[in-house]
């Protein structure tokens, strides 16, 4: 994925830490983002089945859905398109 669409990966990634902090009350760490992009490369031909949806994801199109639901901003935006685009969601 890195490889592919690195830019709008790390976008994703600042874009899910940013929600992540917001609701968790805690900072991520500055090194958290180049770690997790290092791991995507150690990773990329792992398969994800949709079964892992709530595992892998299921936190963040969780924010996603209550922000939503209660008529403020998705703090996720770019997860929920990707996750729409893959029809992991509706």
């Amino acid at each position: 994925v890195a490889e592919g669409h690195g830019e709008e990966l790390v976008g994703m990634m600042r874009e899910l830490a940013a929600a992540a902090e917001s609701e968790l009350g805690e900072a991520i760490p500055p090194d958290a983002l180049d770690d997790l992009l290092s791991y995507t490369h150690s990773v990329a031909d792992f398969p994800v089945v949709m079964k892992d949806l709530t595992f892998r994801n299921g936190f963040f199109y969780e924010l996603s859905q209550a922000a939503t639901n209660s008529g403020r901003p998705d703090p996720c935006p770019t997860h929920s398109k990707a996750l729409r685009k893959i029809k992991a969601v509706k």
